[in-house]
């Protein structure tokens, strides 16, 4: 069985932005979500006006931050609690919607940690419109909201379907004044979106023919859309392609280029689509044999001839746009793609490809030495396995207890996400060992919340081979595959 769950109304074209004057929001006081650089880009004059006209009392929460954390997305949280407003409308970028979608279902009982550890807290609690000012990130489509989580140097995502909004505005007019550089990276993000649930395992045929038509828009439009301002058509024909490929989300799940690219973001703060522009190549390049169908399809899809090589050819449009969206190539040249992090992510690519990181897999005080063994032990279970496996980080309480609530999310996540099979680390990540008793619960956690659904794989970690022997056998006994 397949699903494709959407919001309840969207509205696009030219001209979309006047539904907010009509009576579409049910709640007189308005909460509007923004930040300053769509405020100054005079983004919000327009909307603001339209929603007064229809007899709205708006306040305005215009700090919101870039790629916010958590405790940024709690400030948002408590600031919407005291304008008492009954509805939200968004109008801003990924962090704008993910962050007023968050509010929307937090309430006043619970905070965004508590739904960071377990997001089946969340329960809408008013009216949300989404309205984006760029095209690609898709989150007016998702159920999903990122947050950042310093202490971890991770990006996070709380999913829940209470977070699909109740309306969706898709107006290119918001899009006139956007930077090419924004326009380019945030365009590249909905390629990513769309080709990953394409070619994702747990692709289905809804999240085919969303992100085939996202494709086939994207590579007609991304250029003119960031190039030329005046390029209406190509820019609604963008927020489509986005929306279309956030819907695909929804339906299957990006695969390894977000997985990869979400520790870019949550240690390093490089924005989102420029993370994944740098290692869209790497992972399709790695893909490419078990996807040359899918890509095959695409190139079909896009009603193009001629090409004595479908696959090649996409491949080679996509590292154009990729390309372009990372130049001129300063990110390259800055402090923080020079640090220890590059390398690592290049044993990524040469021992196990397109294992993924995910909340918690690579945290910096991880000796590397546990960080190659977990590798190695990863690359051989690909080869067997033919998928991604997600090493499990055990999240620990403060006072060394496993927090079994916070895992079984984190293994929600995983699965969720589409990976094909689950190795427990034996580690907190954070310098602390799991006794052998610990290892078994956390083993006893993993094989009941997978529920036959992926295998859970013992291996060797961090600890001896006699050691080894023992758990494994244990484990084998608990039903891990070894």
């Amino acid at each position: 069985m397949y699903a494709c769950r959407l919001p309840r109304a969207v509205y696009a074209g030219e001209g979309a932005l006047e539904i907010l004057s009509a009576p579409l929001i049910p709640c007189e006081k308005v909460a509007v979500f923004g930040d300053r650089g769509v405020e100054k880009a005079g983004g919000l004059a327009r909307p603001l006006a339209l929603l007064r006209r229809a007899g709205h009392d708006v306040a305005l929460l215009l700090d919101i931050p870039a790629e916010p954390t958590c405790e940024q997305a709690q400030e948002a949280v408590d600031a919407f609690r005291e304008t008492g407003a009954g509805a939200i409308v968004a109008i801003g970028g990924g962090s704008v919607m993910d962050v007023a979608k968050l509010c929307s279902v937090v309430g006043r009982e619970h905070t965004v940690r508590e739904l960071l550890d377990d997001a089946s807290l969340a329960r809408r609690s008013g009216f949300a419109v989404m309205v984006p000012t760029t095209a690609g990130t898709g989150a007016e489509a998702t159920p999903n909201s990122i947050v950042a989580v310093p202490e971890k140097a991770l990006k996070v995502g709380i999913v829940s379907d209470e977070m699909l909004p109740d309306a969706v505005v898709l107006d290119g007019e918001l899009l006139r004044g956007l930077p090419a550089g924004v326009a380019a990276s945030t365009g590249v993000d909905a390629l990513c979106h769309a080709i990953e649930c394409f070619t994702s395992r747990k692709a289905t045929p809804f999240s085919d023919l969303y992100a085939l038509e996202a494709l086939r828009l994207i590579f007609d439009n991304i250029e003119p859309a960031c190039l030329e301002a005046g390029d209406m058509a190509a820019k609604n024909a963008m927020l489509r392609a986005a929306y279309y490929a956030g819907v695909a989300i929804s339906c299957s799940g990006t695969t390894a280029v977000h997985a990869l690219s979400y520790p870019l973001g949550g240690k390093y703060r490089i924005p989102h689509g420029v993370a994944n522009a740098m290692l869209l190549m790497p992972v399709m390049r790695f893909n490419f044999d078990a996807c040359r169908e899918d890509l095959a399809r695409v190139y079909d899809g896009l009603g193009r001839t001629g090409a004595a090589d479908k696959a090649a050819w996409v491949l080679g449009v996509w590292k154009t746009s990729s390309g372009r969206c990372i130049s001129p190539p300063d990110w390259m040249r800055t402090a923080y793609l020079r640090t220890t992090w590059i390398p690592w992510s290049r044993r990524a690519w040469t021992c196990s490809g397109c294992w993924s990181i995910t909340s918690g897999a690579l945290p910096p005080s991880m000796r590397a030495g546990s960080i190659a063994n977990c590798w190695k032990e990863a690359h051989k279970l690909a080869k067997t396995l033919g998928g991604i496996i997600v090493p499990i980080l055990t999240p620990m309480h403060a006072d060394e207890r496993i927090n079994e609530p916070a895992l079984r999310n984190h293994i929600d996540r995983m699965l969720e996400g589409g990976v094909h099979g689950l190795f427990p680390c034996g580690t907190n990540g954070e310098g602390y060992i799991l006794s052998e008793g610990e290892k078994e619960e956390v083993f006893a956690i993993c094989l009941s919340q997978t529920a036959g659904r992926v295998p859970v794989f013992a291996g060797t970690g961090c600890v001896g081979t006699r050691d080894t022997i023992r758990l494994s056998r244990k484990a084998a006994d608990m039903g891990a595959d070894v």
